[in-house]
């Protein structure tokens, strides 16, 4: 058991690229709920793929090989909790409306440029591991259950947008005007919710 959890500190450079990145989608590319939900399932996924790169490479202050059987067990742990919450977030978002009807018919307006859009989202992810975990040296402080904690910190609130507001509402959502806000509203306010958990103190963190 480590000493301290600790809750990854975003950057600035990595909130606002997390940011630019939907809302060009919205502006420009004219994504509407359901290309902000394909987003989102994209962006469970990058969390759930570098938390686990950074399980693996987590030395707790300890040298590599004498962490090594504690590292794979969290790591086959995390992988198999992240890989039921994924599933479950995913299924039942499918289940929540009618692919036929709602997504299949309107690809080419909902989802323009997201293959694009998801690859920035996994370059800001590999920016960050790269940078701010491996080059900063923070991988040599943290136990690999502090990454399992502060990753789930980040994935919860994404899944319960996912679940309970996009979910529900993408079938439904008004055109044009109406469309904008709504999904303008829900990008922002999953930033907000980032840049409180990146600088926020926790109770989680041990004093």
């Amino acid at each position: 058991m480590p000493e301290k959890i600790q809750i990854p500190q975003r950057s600035w450079i990595w909130l606002l690229i997390n940011l630019t990145i939907p809302l060009c989608g919205v502006m420009v590319l004219k994504w509407n709920l359901f290309g902000i939900l394909y987003f989102f399932w994209m962006e469970l996924i990058a969390l759930g793929v570098f938390g686990l790169l950074r399980i693996l490479t987590a030395l707790g202050n300890r040298p590599y090989l004498e962490l090594l059987i504690p590292r794979l067990g969290s790591a086959v742990f995390f992988a198999v909790l992240y890989g039921a919450l994924l599933m479950l977030v995913i299924g039942y978002s499918i289940s929540g409306f009618d692919l036929s009807e709602h997504m299949l018919s309107g690809v080419k307006s909902n989802f323009t440029g997201i293959r694009l859009g998801t690859a920035f989202l996994f370059a800001s992810y590999l920016l960050e591991f790269s940078r701010d975990y491996l080059l900063l040296g923070k991988f040599r402080e943290t136990h690999p259950f502090s990454i399992i904690i502060g990753t789930f910190v980040y994935t919860l609130p994404l899944a319960c947008i996912i679940l309970f507001v996009l979910t529900p509402y993408a079938p439904k959502a008004p055109e044009g005007v109406g469309n904008l806000f709504l999904v303008l509203g829900i990008i922002l306010g999953k930033t907000l919710i980032e840049f409180a958990i990146a600088n926020g103190r926790s109770w989680l963190q041990a004093k």
